[in-house]
């Protein structure tokens, strides 16, 4: 990244503020194409930046020399959301090849060898094992575990569907990227479901085989969804 200078990190808030005062003053306004952020550019060439989605930082440049500098560079020196996503962008990227390194996370988390693996007794075991976690002490949960196993639980299903993972943008200043199952032009989004059937394991055991099952008729048309090529 080039070194950028001329910039001034600020809450979005008090960027819409700042916009809203000057409104007589702007010169231009457009949003780029690269992350949907909000450009507002003043008469005397200062410049903001918005995210387009709902994180609470942007930017304030000194002149436009400085907005396009961070633009080329593609990285913005703000806090993002915080979520799970975000911060395993470097391993999404790389996804396909990550498996092994969430097996290895939940097999130190679970205390149990865990492997992709479709035999029937072998899942039965490991939902046990899954279930009892999740029964004991909830609240001490790490909460990486929930996606971690709705990553396990969705790579079983890609292989069993013979489909791909695809990544969905997420228009952050810097962007990061959500996976999803694709297999015949249809999609799952299966995470909140994973999640949820988790939350809910100290009443309702895990069934590992049964979410699959589940899971294999909640497929619909991409349609319109725009996956990145990464």
């Amino acid at each position: 990244m080039k070194e950028v200078s001329g910039y001034k990190v600020m809450s979005t808030a008090a960027l819409n503020e700042l916009e809203e005062k000057n409104q007589s003053l702007i010169d231009s306004t457009y949003q780029l194409e690269s992350n949907l952020a909000f450009v507002t550019v003043f008469k005397d060439k200062t410049a903001i930046i918005l995210p387009g989605k709902g994180d609470k930082e942007g930017l304030f440049f000194e002149n436009t020399e400085a907005l396009n500098k961070m633009v080329e560079s593609g990285v913005y020196p703000v806090k993002g959301d915080g979520s799970f996503w975000e911060r395993q962008k470097s391993r999404v990227l790389n996804f396909a090849n990550e498996m092994d390194y969430y097996c290895s996370r939940l097999s130190e988390m679970l205390n149990f060898k865990v492997e992709l693996r479709n035999d029937p007794q072998y899942l039965k075991e490991l939902s046990q094992i899954i279930t009892l976690k999740f029964s004991t002490k909830p609240k001490r949960i790490d909460k990486n575990l929930y996606c971690y196993l709705a990553i396990y639980v969705g790579e079983l299903l890609r292989r069993k569907v013979d489909g791909a993972w695809k990544f969905l943008p997420i228009y952050s200043l810097n962007v990061y990227y959500q996976p999803e199952i694709v297999s015949n032009g249809k999609f799952c989004d299966h995470w909140g479901f994973i999640i949820g059937q988790l939350e809910m394991a100290s009443f309702l055991p895990v069934d590992i085989e049964g979410l699959i099952e589940r899971l294999e008729g909640d497929f619909f048309p991409v349609d319109s969804r725009r996956y990145a090529q990464i």
